[in-house]
């Protein structure tokens, strides 16, 4: 079965998002909000074969998933926007997703335009910014023990025993999403994106589930990680 992992489901809903002649002014507001799809992986419905994998588990629970996004860029329309710079750029930013519950982030500002693309920069804290984060209550976890982009907290259970455990990558990921019409983005308006993952694709590997604690298993977490990274703009 070939499962595909929507870890990034952006729902940017504008409020009063029209088409604007005019050029915006002031700064509009971003407010993130995130929820996870599923905190369960489990084999219901997985035939089991012969292992692919360094080591599996029965199942796992998923507590939360922090995302460290770099550098988050909006992308002015060319043909409508007077300013002169095409690109906005905002970071660093913390997400988690949540099982239990939909969490409000804190609201970012952009200044207002129209926009026509939003990308999204997964990229370690370089080694000269770990001392700037070090002590950050937000930030710190990405630069300790090694410089992550995602940190993966939960249960392991195998043969009966449950056990804690917290899974960083260091995984590089650029995320584009362009506009099918360029969207308008007034001063004192606040705009939604709304992030989600499924973890079941991360941690299943044809018909095993892949233990996080075994290192022999994180270049196919990884490369799950990154090569399942979708956005979608509903």
């Amino acid at each position: 079965m070939k499962h595909t992992l929507i870890i990034l489901a952006m729902c940017l809903m504008a409020f009063g998002c029209s088409e604007d002649t005019t050029s915006p002014i002031g700064d509009a507001s971003i407010n993130f909000s995130t929820t996870m799809s599923s905190s369960t992986v489990h084999t219901t419905g997985i035939i089991k074969g012969e292992s692919t994998a360094a080591s599996t588990v029965d199942s796992l629970k998923i507590n939360n998933i922090r995302i460290l996004i770099s550098e988050l860029k909006l992308h002015r329309d060319k043909e409508k926007d007077t300013v002169g710079n095409h690109k906005v750029k905002s970071g660093p930013l913390l997400l988690t997703l949540d099982a239990t519950k939909k969490l409000a982030l804190a609201t970012g500002t952009v200044p207002a335009g129209v926009y026509d693309k939003v990308k999204f920069e997964f990229h370690r804290f370089s080694s000269s910014e770990i001392t700037q984060y070090l002590n950050d209550p937000v930030f710190k976890d990405f630069v300790t023990d090694k410089r992550s982009t995602f940190i993966i907290e939960g249960m392991v259970y195998a043969g009966g025993v449950q056990t804690p455990f917290t899974y960083k990558s260091d995984a590089t990921v650029n995320l584009s999403l362009n506009f099918d019409t360029p969207i308008t983005l007034n001063g004192g308006t606040v705009y939604s994106i709304d992030i989600s993952a499924d973890p079941n694709v991360i941690f299943v590997k044809g018909k095993e589930i892949l233990d996080p604690r075994d290192e022999k298993n994180n270049n196919d977490i990884d490369n799950a990680i990154k090569s399942a990274i979708k956005a979608i703009k509903k």
